[in-house]
């Protein structure tokens, strides 16, 4: 059906006529009953078309996938809001003059603006920079880059049982060549360790400010993160201790002291070393040829 009738926006109208003749792509609210009747009686009309099907230059200079020559700028009569009950699916160039961006406005509201597809990929996946791997025969498609970036919107009405990521990922699927999938590789890892037979414990350290309530997963988590912080690595628990257990942390707020004397003070150490880890692979798909006769 996306083939037939190309869109990105939902809903998405196509205006046939009695003899079986398309005389438009267009928005719901550009068709009426005035509009309706004089197409039935063979007369004039004019509608507003979308602006989708108008090639651009940056998307077409990004990649030689043909798909992508029918992505285009969003038309500009649909208003920045969707209402509630609008299943909208969005994707447009580089936005002059806008930072790259993401805001979950919520569960079903997520606005990607200046992102790349790896970035996209990860926020969609939901994993942290360091289990990403792109591995394509050229990086630089897909490099912070005006051409290599898109805005992306998508809005699912509540009803609506499917998820932001499901739709996102396969509106992606459909347009670009990068693909994704999950497969264990070879990597160095940040491993968190006990230190010494004692158990992990509050303490406070120099600076006296503590955040308080957190859980080891919650240390993994803002340590990959803070990538500089350690390396560039994925994190592990390998304390022996649950992920939920309750620590107190005094460096969120303070990068004076290093990582080692700041995970000394609750009996923890982190060592690297390298492991086997589930990691996002972004990869291109491999075009089938067939052998000339």
């Amino acid at each position: 059906l996306n083939e037939l009738f190309f869109h990105h926006f939902i809903p998405h109208t196509v205006v046939i006529d009695k003899n079986g003749i398309v005389k438009a792509f267009t928005a719901p609210d550009e068709i009426d009953a005035e509009i309706v009747g004089k197409l039935i009686r063979n007369q004039k009309v004019e509608i507003v078309m979308k602006q989708e099907f108008q090639n651009t230059n940056s998307i077409a200079s990004a990649t030689s996938n043909t798909n992508l020559n029918k992505v285009a700028t969003v038309f500009s009569n649909i208003k920045n809001t969707p209402d509630a009950n609008e299943l909208r699916i969005s994707l447009s160039p580089y936005a002059e003059g806008k930072s790259t961006e993401f805001i979950k406005e919520s569960e079903k509201h997520w606005v990607f603006t200046n992102c790349t597809l790896p970035l996209m990929y990860q926020i969609l996946y939901d994993q942290k920079e360091s289990r990403v791997k792109l591995e394509v025969p050229d990086e630089n498609k897909y490099a912070s880059d005006p051409n290599n970036q898109y805005c992306l919107t998508v809005h699912i009405p509540e009803s609506m049982d499917k998820s932001v990521p499901e739709l996102a990922l396969n509106q992606l699927a459909q347009l670009f060549p990068l693909k994704a999938k999950f497969e264990s590789r070879n990597q160095m890892a940040f491993v968190l360790e006990k230190a010494d037979s004692s158990v992990v414990v509050s303490s406070s350290d120099s600076t006296g400010i503590i955040q308080k309530g957190l859980t080891i997963k919650d240390l993994v988590s803002y340590l990959e993160s803070t990538p500089h912080l350690v390396n560039n690595l994925a994190v592990l628990n390998q304390t022996g201790l649950p992920d939920t257990t309750l620590i107190d942390l005094d460096w969120f707020q303070n990068y004076n002291d290093t990582i080692p004397n700041k995970l000394k003070t609750l009996g923890l150490k982190g060592t690297e070393r390298l492991l086997v880890l589930n990691c996002l692979i972004l990869y291109e798909e491999k075009k089938i040829t067939k052998d000339a006769p």
